[in-house]
Order: structure tokens, then sequence, then C-alpha cells
């Protein structure tokens, strides 16, 4: 009885150690695999609303058309500029638009039309918007080049910046150019001379002001695209792969062993 007790014993302990030695084996060979693999980098950005002094001369420009346009004023525009911003910089048309001129991806075009389409799409998705409500963001890119993954992620930030100022710039001037053809319109009216007055005070602080200086910076940087950190592969995660592969693998050459 004895005997067959320790025969079973010792059969178990075969069949652990078979599945501890797949295991350890698996497991190297799967975190050696993953330096086969191509290696992927992130480098990321975070920002925030930009302060007032930061918006050039456009808060002054605006707070003076809300003011002579009767319209409630609005005390810190700073908020709506950044989320039209982070709105403008998590579209993937925006994002396309932006791959699609950049030396990065033509130097990766082919003659082959849907190798290139997809490399354009993956690209565009490559480029993640973060936390897009909260009063922080942050961007980041994934690419097999750390340099250049830095250098295109600035790059991008830059280009949709200077697009939503584009944006912003052009929907006041609409309106500053639709409000002065009134006043001026209502300037030169056969009215009474007090009426007329208002009309050519409002007139003349229209002509004073200053033309938009094209200063406004749609963003603050809490950090600024910095050191590329390697993403993929995950060597910790394909180790653990290996293991559990290595394990099973014991454990079915333990039992075929133990029932030899």
């Amino acid at each position: 009885m004895s005997e067959r007790i320790a025969k079973k014993q010792g059969s178990v302990l075969k069949t652990l150690s078979c599945i501890l030695l797949s295991a350890c084996i698996g497991g190297a060979a799967g975190y050696g695999s993953s330096y086969l693999a191509k290696n992927l980098w992130t480098v990321q950005s975070s920002l925030e609303k930009p302060a007032l002094t930061e918006l050039g001369n456009y808060y002054s420009l605006y707070s003076t058309y809300q003011l002579l346009n009767n319209e409630k004023a609005n005390q810190d525009p700073t908020g709506d500029i950044f989320n039209r911003f982070k709105q403008l910089a998590g579209s993937y048309e925006h994002a396309k638009v932006f791959w699609e001129n950049t030396d990065y991806y033509k130097q990766k075009l082919t003659d082959d039309s849907q190798h290139d389409s997809q490399l354009l799409d993956q690209l565009s998705r490559e480029i993640k918007l973060l936390d897009t409500n909260a009063a922080t963001t942050q961007l980041s890119l994934e690419l097999d080049n750390p340099k250049r993954a830095r250098e295109l992620l600035t790059e991008y930030i830059d280009y949709t910046g200077l697009a939503n100022r584009k944006n912003i710039y052009g929907e006041l001037i609409v309106k500053w150019k639709t409000l002065f053809d009134q006043v001026n319109s209502a300037a030169n009216l056969n009215v009474a001379d007090t009426e007329r007055q208002k009309w050519k005070s409002m007139l003349s602080m229209m002509q004073s002001v200053k033309p938009l200086d094209d200063q406004l910076v749609s963003y603050h940087f809490i950090q600024k695209p910095g050191q590329a950190e390697i993403s993929s592969p995950n060597r910790i995660c394909w180790a653990g792969i290996g293991s559990t592969i290595g394990a099973f693998f014991g454990l079915f050459i333990g039992l075929f062993i133990r029932r030899k």
C-alpha cells in the first residue's frame, strides 16, 4: 500500500516538475520572441486651456464686438477656444488631412492604392486624444520611430492650433464686417442728430481698432511632447503568454507519462 502511495506521489512530482520546466522554457521563449517583433514607441503631451494673455488681441476685439452688438459679454472665452481645439484634434478627418501632407506618409507610399489607403487610415488612428471632457487633455502618438513620433506630434499640435485659430478668426471677421456694415448704414441715415451721433461714435470706435494680430494660441502646454517610450511589444506579457502555453504543454506531457 505504502509503495503504491509512494509511486503515486512520485508521479505527481514528475508531472509538476514537467509543468514547471515547460512553463520556464515557454516564458523564456516568449520573452526572447518579443525581440523579433517590431518595436513601437509612444510620445505624449498634456495640454490645458490658454490664459487670456495668450489670445493676442482677439479677446479685446471680441469683447468690443459684444459691447457694440449689445451681447452678453463672455468674460473668459478660453474654455470655448480650448474645447474647439480638442474637437478638431480628435477628428479623424482632420488627422487624415494632416498625415496626407507629411513626408513620413509620402515616403511610405507604394503603387498599391489599397496599401496606401490602409496606411493612411492606421496613421490617422494612431493619434489619440484622452480626457476630452476634463480640464486637461493628453494627446499621444504611437509610431515605429521615437524621434519622428515626437516631431510629428509636435507638428500635429501646431497644425491643429493654426487651423483652430483660422476658424475662430474667420467667424469674428464675418461678424465684425456684418456689424460694421449695419453701423455704417445707420450712421448715414437721415435721423435725429442724437441718434446719428450715437451711430457715428460706434463707427469711429470700430474704425479705430487694430486688425487681428495672429497671436491667438488655442492651448497651454502642461507638458510638451517629450521622450518617446517603448509601448510594444510588452515583453512581460509575451513571457506570460509563453509561460502559460508552456505550462499547458507540460501538463499534457506529464499526464501522458503517468498513463504510460
